[in-house]
């Protein structure tokens, strides 16, 4: 046999295959030039304009233009949401606030190169292939490892843009002198994350478009064309703007309530704990009762009769921290148990207008939190019929001696759990559109 025949090695025989690959491709026809028409660079709507036939110059340009794009549309959106919210009250410490912020406004950055990291490179993959040389490949992984660590380090978890309640330790605060108010200084602090954030993607994508320039000139026409897709679709600004606007009503209630001692197993106190608020003293009641700017406070009517939900009626949903907040939410229509800020829900009865507590928070990281010692909660939960009024007025038992006082108090706290965990249920039907505009 001759050199070259069948019998060659399987190795020499991918070495040749691959040369005649790349021989075929070498010689492949270019790509027929597209000139657009002054209707295709005019016309607003229907398909995107097509990258074919563009040169690799032309849609590295494209890319870095799209890029800049993205970043006017996030600066637009960030002038709109600003203009929305308010001032809120002096903060009881103004150090542990502005700490605060700086999270706030890093987080909001992560998210940002996240969504955008996200995007491109799932893009890129899908379209890329395992084809592309090693080196665009690495380029690629870090792309993605970066993106991901955007996120994990700006948004931990979904609850907690803004939702600060232990003070970051050595957190460096980057204030504004000439800042006013704490709005102006988030102002100044997010306009500058998201410069510094865009400044990054600015880097990444240069590596990116030259680690695929050296592979493959249709790759490049992927970039271009995820970056177009990503500045052509709304709901990548709506999240931002949902963003900022649930990271500053967070900002607002973590400073009004402070700094949460590190022993304290929930964010209000006396929530979950045998006692329940009102064991917990006059201090807690008057935390869980007072106007926090950043919640949204979510009242409940209920039935003459308490017997489970039965007979519930959304009354009202409304947030604090500014005027614009109640535009954003209603038009976000986000599920009430997946918007990441405080939810605090109260049960009325308009027939006997008496007013309950508060009886449930719900945490940006969506912990239930219930004053266990609520009359109103363990009559729905318990599973009988039971008069609002005398529920109101009762509470735990105060009769008998002591070791029964303590297994009435016990069942009656499983029952107040019970009755929060069928108020939520309930509660889960409803998205923000019910708040009022």
């Amino acid at each position: 046999m001759t050199a070259g025949s069948a019998f060659q090695p399987a190795a020499s025989q991918s070495h040749t295959a691959t040369n005649a690959t790349s021989h075929a491709a070498n010689n492949a026809p270019a790509p027929k030039a597209s000139v657009p028409t002054v209707a295709d660079l005019t016309h607003s709507g229907g398909a995107p304009l097509s990258l074919d036939g563009a040169t690799s110059t032309a849609l590295v340009g494209t890319a870095e233009a799209a890029l800049e794009g993205i970043f006017d549309l996030y600066k637009m959106t960030q002038t709109a949401v600003f203009s929305a919210l308010a001032e809120p009250p002096p903060p009881p410490d103004e150090e542990f606030a502005l700490k605060i912020l700086g999270v706030l406004a890093e987080g909001v950055a992560g998210l940002v190169l996240g969504r955008l990291g996200s995007a491109v490179v799932g893009s890129l993959t899908a379209k890329v292939g395992s084809h592309v040389a090693d080196a665009a490949k690495d380029v690629i992984k870090t792309y993605t490892k970066e993106a991901g660590t955007a996120i994990s380090n700006g948004v931990q978890h979904q609850g907690a843009l803004g939702h600060v309640r232990q003070d970051p330790v050595g957190k460096s605060i980057a204030a504004n002198p000439a800042a006013k108010t704490l709005l102006d200084q988030f102002k100044y602090m997010q306009e500058s994350a998201l410069v510094t954030a865009f400044t990054t993607a600015k880097v990444r994508l240069l590596l990116v478009q030259d680690a695929i320039a050296r592979v493959d000139r249709n790759e490049i026409q992927s970039l271009a064309a995820a970056l177009l897709e990503y500045s052509n679709t709304p709901a990548n600004f709506s999240a931002f703007e949902a963003g900022i606007a649930t990271g500053w009503m967070n900002f607002c209630a973590s400073s009004s309530l402070g700094p949460k001692a590190a022993s304290s197993p929930t964010m209000m106190p006396g929530a979950n704990q045998p006692g329940g608020v009102a064991g917990a003293g006059v201090e807690a009641t008057t935390v869980w009762r007072d106007a926090h700017d950043g919640f949204l406070d979510i009242d409940i009517e209920v039935p003459d009769s308490l017997y489970g939900y039965a007979g519930f009626k959304l009354a009202t949903m409304n947030p604090t921290g500014g005027p614009g907040l109640g535009r954003m939410l209603h038009k976000l229509k986000t599920p009430v148990m997946a918007l990441p800020v405080y939810r605090r829900i109260w049960l009325t009865n308009k027939a006997t207008k008496l007013y309950s507590d508060p009886t449930i928070v719900i945490t940006p990281e969506g912990s239930v939190e219930v004053d266990v010692s609520n009359g109103i909660l363990a009559a729905i939960g318990e599973g009988s019929p039971r008069d609002y009024e005398d529920a109101w007025q009762r509470g735990e038992s105060t009769q008998g001696n002591a070791a029964e006082r303590w297994i009435q108090r016990g069942w009656h706290e499983l029952r107040a759990h019970k009755g929060a965990d069928l108020v939520v249920t309930w509660l889960a039907q409803f998205s923000t559109d019910r708040v009022k505009p």
